[in-house]
């Protein structure tokens, strides 16, 4: 048996499609690293309340989520790093004064703009949610929100400047362009990554980071791929993921996550 390793699974594009759940290969690759005695950790720009109890239960153990600012391991929260009740003050007038799409995430429920009634904003909602998480009125509830990041949807960037440059001294912006008029932003708390939450796992776990792997395909996973010790991107990665990355595997739907590793001798 070799020695424990810790490995850090993105979710969406890598281990799970909304619309076609977990790939057989994969469900069967996680158990055998269980088996074999590693570490299988959710590492993920969703919010606690975003993660659904059926990924958890294929057996990871840990749940690095929001983009590092939340960490638990074995149902034992070891970080929650939520914006302050000030700064949720802030989020809320700024995303009303500029009619944005945003999705307020937090550890217990998500927050939506009351203000918008648009199909496709209700639509992303309702993708972005699903039927599991508690979902609230944002205007309505400010003074009791409790988040540990945001998602903003936007078609052209310049929709997006002035909420920005507002907030620019709280969050960090993420940038996922779609396409011409459909692409979001997830705003973190500045200076947090997934790498920083990988790394309070580590230590809270008291693993070297020469025992850390990552699987990823997005620009929220760049930190952490550069991060561990091996950082392998998907087949299916983004353009700036592959140029990071030390390693590849196969696509999502092409066995990518049990071909990887197997690669790498974990299962």
């Amino acid at each position: 048996m070799n020695h424990k390793k810790i490995i850090f699974f993105d979710i969406d594009g890598t281990i799970y499609d909304h619309r076609t759940g977990v790939e057989p290969s994969t469900r069967q690759a996680i158990a055998m690293l269980v088996e074999n005695g590693h570490i299988p950790v959710l590492c993920t720009g969703r919010a606690r309340a975003m993660i659904m109890q059926e990924l958890i239960d294929l057996g990871f153990q840990g749940i690095v989520g929001a983009c590092g600012t939340y960490v638990e391991y074995q149902g034992k929260q070891v970080e929650n790093r939520t914006l302050s009740k000030r700064d949720v003050q802030r989020v809320v007038d700024a995303s009303v004064k500029y009619g944005l799409e945003v999705i307020l995430e937090g550890s217990k429920a998500m927050y939506y703009n009351e203000n918008l009634n648009l199909p496709q904003y209700l639509e992303q909602i309702k993708h972005m949610t699903g039927k599991y998480c508690l979902l609230l009125p944002m205007i309505e509830n400010r003074d009791s929100i409790q988040i540990n990041k945001l998602t903003v949807h936007f078609g052209k960037e310049s929709e997006l400047k002035g909420f920005r440059e507002e907030l620019k001294d709280i969050l960090d912006f993420i940038i996922h362009f779609e396409s011409d008029d459909e692409n979001y932003a997830e705003c973190v708390p500045v200076g947090f990554t997934k790498a920083t939450g990988i790394e309070t796992l580590l230590q809270y776990l008291d693993i070297d980071k020469k025992d850390s792997y990552a699987f990823g395909d997005s620009v929220n996973d760049l930190e952490m791929i550069q991060y561990v010790n091996y950082g392998i991107a998907m087949g299916n990665s983004s353009e700036e993921v592959f140029e990071v990355a030390k390693y590849r595997t196969d696509g999502m739907y092409e066995d990518g996550i049990y071909n990887g590793l197997k690669e790498f001798a974990l299962i």
